[in-house]
């Protein structure tokens, strides 16, 4: 709905200039947002699912899931490749066999 200062007898809509929360057009919005950063960083994206990537490189594999509150992405590899994502990544939480795994 317009503005009650903008609308006039006749028929009249309104064009959003930026996406709003919980329309198609912000997840898309999100969407590209993390596919940049997951490219910046040397992941492909692939092609069964836009929220799957591979790094080839390291051989590690990540799925991203969440909302434009909150980005999570799950890695998966080898742990010394893992901590090379570092400087790109804050990690949460590690699991593993190995002492300090999960803080």
């Amino acid at each position: 709905m317009l503005p009650k200062e903008d609308q006039e007898e006749a028929v009249m809509c309104g064009k959003l200039l930026k996406s709003m929360y919980g329309t198609l057009e912000a997840s898309l919005n999100w969407e590209e947002e993390y596919v940049r950063f997951m490219l910046s960083i040397g992941f492909i994206s692939e092609q069964s699912s836009p929220c799957w990537f591979n790094h080839p490189g390291k051989d590690i594999r990540a799925v991203v899931y969440g909302d434009s509150s909150e980005l999570n992405i799950i890695l998966t590899g080898v742990r010394c490749r893992l901590k090379e994502l570092t400087y790109a990544i804050d990690f949460k939480a590690r699991l593993g066999p190995h002492e300090g795994a999960l803080r």
